[in-house]
């Protein structure tokens, strides 16, 4: 079979990384498109300025759209609602006008799903959004008027090169910098956290279906604060500290629609993974 040609925006994330090393493997063609930071970039690849976008070829076989702007939480609501705007909802238009002919593949969010007490789906409404939640819908909205597309709504994503400001590298620096974890009311409050290596195979086999449509990239299962406290404390030796009230939602989901059109069923690796990801912790600090 020949070659796919695959472009990925947005391709200095680990997320972006993990996609290019698996298609790579595969035989396949890969470029990238940057903003700034290249510390995450593979050798051997054709990287182009974001800048020079439009400027690229309308031949790519698949357009992937990684890149995305998440608000850090220090913006003025003015700032905010124009990165969310020109990021998450103005560059998936481009993408769809200037790359016509390719299938674009976009990393969305499930954070465009409302607050439900049953396990969500990909069929769950979505409403009462937070303003990143709104411009990740509207970017799917975009990506929508594609003639060929594929959307993967992603939970909470981990793995090496990941933000440390988030949440799971913070409870493991906690328990390495003080030997002592707080865990937040009871630890009942539940996520949905799925390894990096398993978003990039959903991303492709998304990318490979034959149909359109919108696809849940999660793990087979939620982790309790409280597990998650746990697992840490097994490679730590941390002990753990109960304080405050979480009165935050807890989330679940059910992908099996997902996982049978693509044939795809993420590994459920957590232990192993917050293991590895102590050891980058260690070498980080």
């Amino acid at each position: 079979m020949p070659k796919t040609k695959n472009l990925i925006i947005g391709a200095n994330s680990f997320l972006s990384r993990a996609i290019s090393q698996q298609l790579l493997a595969a035989g396949e063609e890969v470029e990238g498109v940057i903003h700034r930071n290249t510390d995450k970039l593979l050798p051997n690849i054709s990287y182009h300025k974001m800048e020079a976008l439009t400027s690229l070829p309308n031949d790519y076989t698949q357009v992937y759209v990684v890149s995305a702007y998440i608000p850090k939480g220090n913006e003025n609501s003015a700032e905010l609602q124009q990165r969310l705007y020109e990021a998450n909802i103005q560059l998936p238009q481009l993408v769809v006008q200037h790359f016509s002919r390719a299938k674009i593949i976009y990393a969305s969010s499930v954070s465009v799903y409302a607050e439900q007490e049953e396990a969500l789906n990909e069929q769950s409404e979505t409403k009462h959004l937070t303003a990143y939640g709104s411009s990740k819908l509207w970017g799917e909205a975009a990506i929508k008027t594609a003639s060929q597309y594929a959307i993967v709504r992603i939970s909470s994503m981990y793995g090496e090169g990941m933000n440390t400001s988030t949440f799971l590298p913070r409870m493991i620096q906690q328990a390495l910098q003080e030997q002592m974890l707080k865990v937040w009311g009871d630890g009942s409050r539940a996520q949905n956290y799925i390894a990096v290596q398993d978003v990039a195979r959903y991303m492709i086999a998304a990318a490979q279906y034959a149909s359109n449509g919108i696809y849940l990239g999660v793990d087979t299962c939620s982790y309790t604060n409280l597990e998650i406290a746990q697992i840490i404390q097994q490679y730590t030796n941390c002990a753990l500290e109960y304080t405050g009230v979480d009165n935050s939602h807890s989330y679940y989901y059910d992908n099996q629609k997902t996982q049978q059109q693509l044939n795809f069923k993420p590994t459920n690796t957590l232990a192993h993974h917050i293991e590895s990801l102590i050891e980058w912790n260690k070498k980080k600090y």
